[in-house]
């Protein structure tokens, strides 16, 4: 048990509860379906003595007495059903018995075993296996009461209890420290009427990273011929602006793999990091003019990821790095690489006399292949015949160091602005869209085009612009209402993708071929490779940017192939750029919770928690019209 809550994490906070300084021990809540929530005895407050215990977790306890109480104060973000699995205690005396109540709700009542041990019974730890009972919490604060209704001169020492809900929630939304508004609820303003419903369909995994869109929702109807995208600030009240990212728990790592302490010693031996495997081979013999000894080589075998799941990874150059690098006289190093083509790739050398801090060699763009099978050989020669005296202290690889985007201004009336830009890499390998701007003077093409950007003056301001729109070459747009007031700018947060797209795809799409502005009405025309057309305007309010969307051609079948996906992040309340999903009646939903399918001509995606990341990036809404 100990073991198992070691590795579940904690954190040490302290409070003052009756004029004196607690140490409070929380344990961490794992954010699983059905969340499984510890309560250390020493964590409640209220009466009770901490004693030090060897076999407790935490390895303490809190000893109570005849009529004392300790109590706990939790959140629950959506109803749920509660079950106490443990209540984990120890006795040395006769038997006692104790309350477990919730909100004056009986959950389970204990009564210790008789032990008579001396003293050494305060040190074994059990509890009961039968005698809890299920309750429904509801949405809110709840109070958790543990009395001690009798006792014997001794007491009864505790340790934990655990309660296992049916919804996910997170360490601070469970211990009140995430403040959420019950009252947030979308409906159907348009009161359309005779208009088919649309599918939502629940194609979310879960994340513990907050740069990952782990949030993926297609939209169906059957014929999506006009419908309204709109982006609004959120609805919770907040004047908190978070905007970095957050790479906590996030696995993209500084380098594709990393060894370090390579030596002789380990030769002919295997070493593993990441997605790489390791081999040495030391051992002497001449070449055949006999002026050098081959020393023996580092074959680095590696996999990686690349366009079918969304990455550049295998696209993009590497640099490989070498560092501390130390030898008993000159030895020269021989850099070689397996191409995506299977041959090996001319040789780059460096030499090194007695030590180097760092040598790099490098691949260049497109030379590696996505997957397996990728590999790396470091020959090393030498006069000297010394191979024991080699050592590299850190061999690893990373990404090549990327360009800055490059931006083009392609239009600018004084009110509207919009630029066209490329990236160094685009996920879409070699794919760009072409971007005309029509205006009645005529019509001007930019090539190479990965997104555009819209900006929109900011009305209290005569310099100050917004960016409100992006749409990028893949079908991804986001969207931004007006700056508020007294803010410099908000960031954006969860994406829509207009057009129709693989709902099997790991990194769902819809590429472009062409797009076509009007700025004089922002009215913007898509033309997909797939051989879909769709017409959209972007009308730009003080409260919201909405594109209204007409004119729609579908290439493929929209029973299967979607025309509207959003694409966001949720880790837990409080940790997401959204957090319920609702239709038409103001009914929501947990954004992920075990829904299959919703549905509706109205959706609304948005958070009832206060986000810690990106704090007042917008709700999204989806009216379909026709």
């Amino acid at each position: 048990m100990e073991e198992r809550k070691i590795e579940m994490g904690q954190r040490i906070l302290s409070d003052v509860v009756f004029g004196m300084v607690v140490v409070l021990f929380l344990t961490r809540i794992i954010d699983v379906r059905g969340s499984s929530i510890y309560i250390e005895a020493e964590a409640m407050f209220g009466d009770g003595i901490i004693e030090s215990r060897a076999k407790a977790s935490n390895r303490k306890s809190l000893h109570l007495y005849s009529g004392d109480v300790i109590k706990y104060e939790m959140c629950i973000m959506s109803t749920t059903a509660v079950h106490m699995t443990e209540f984990m205690y120890s006795n040395d005396g006769d038997i006692d018995r104790v309350t477990v109540e919730i909100d004056n709700q009986l959950l389970g009542t204990v009564e210790s075993v008789l032990r008579d041990e001396n003293g050494r019974g305060w040190n074994v730890f059990h509890s009961p296996k039968t005698g809890f009972r299920d309750l429904v919490m509801y949405e809110g604060r709840h109070l958790l009461t543990v009395t001690v209704l009798e006792a014997d001169k001794h007491g009864i020492e505790v340790d934990y209890l655990s309660l296992k809900l049916n919804t996910t929630q997170s360490l601070d939304s469970t211990l009140c420290q995430v403040f959420c508004f019950g009252d947030v609820a979308y409906e159907d303003k348009s009161k359309v009427v005779n208009i088919t419903q649309g599918t939502a369909v629940q194609k979310s995994t879960k994340t513990r990273c907050a740069e990952e869109d782990n949030v993926n929702v297609p939209v169906y109807h059957s014929s999506a011929e006009a419908f309204i995208v709109s982006s609004l600030l959120p609805k919770y009240t907040s004047f908190l602006n978070s905007r970095g990212p957050d790479w906590t728990d996030c696995s993209t790592a500084q380098s594709f793999w990393n060894f370090t302490n390579v030596s002789p010693g380990q030769n002919n031996t295997l070493l593993y990091s990441s997605i790489a495997q390791l081999n040495l081979n030391f051992h002497h013999r001449y070449l055949v003019d006999a002026t050098s000894n081959y020393l023996g080589s580092i074959d680095i075998v590696f996999s990686l990821n690349g366009p079918s799941t969304g990455h550049t990874d295998s696209e993009i150059g590497t640099i490989v790095f070498l560092k501390n690098i130390q030898f008993s006289g000159t030895i020269i190093l021989r850099f070689e690489f397996l191409n995506r083509f299977n041959k090996w790739s001319f040789a780059q050398k460096r030499t090194v006399k007695t030590s180097s801090d760092e040598l790099t060699f490098n691949t260049p763009d497109f030379s590696l292949k996505e997957g397996q099978g990728n590999m790396i050989r470091i020959s090393m020669y030498s006069e000297q015949a010394n191979v024991n005296s080699l050592s590299i202290g850190e061999i690893y690889m990373k990404n090549r160091y990327m360009q800055p985007d490059q931006n083009k201004k392609i239009y600018d009336d004084g009110i509207t602005v919009i630029e066209a830009v490329n990236i160094d890499m685009w996920w879409r390998i070699n794919e760009t869209m072409t971007v005309t701007v029509s205006r009645t003077s005529g019509a001007k093409t930019f090539d190479d085009v990965n997104y555009i950007r819209v900006y929109r003056r900011i009305p209290w301001s005569n310099n100050d612009f917004a960016q409100i729109f992006v749409m990028y070459q893949d079908g991804n747009i986001r969207l931004l209402p007006i700056t508020p007031h007294g803010l410099d700018w908000i960031p954006f947060g969860s994406s829509v993708i207009l057009g129709q797209t693989d709902p099997s795809a790991v990194r769902p799409c819809a590429p472009i071929s062409h797009l076509n502005i009007e700025p004089d009405g922002l009215k913007l025309t898509v033309y997909y490779t797939d051989g879909g057309v769709l017409s959209f305007n972007i009308m730009s309010t003080l409260t919201e940017t909405s594109l209204v969307v007409s004119g729609c051609t579908y290439a493929r079948d929209l029973s299967v192939f979607p025309f509207f996906t959003f694409r966001s992040m949720y880790v837990s309340d409080g940790n997401g750029d959204v957090d319920h999903i609702a239709t038409d009646d103001s009914s929501s939903v947990r954004i992920l919770d075990q829904w299959e399918k919703l549905y509706g001509h109205f959706f609304a995606f948005f958070r009832k928690c206060i986000s810690k990341h990106n704090t007042l990036s917008p709700d999204i809404t989806l009216t379909i019209l026709k």
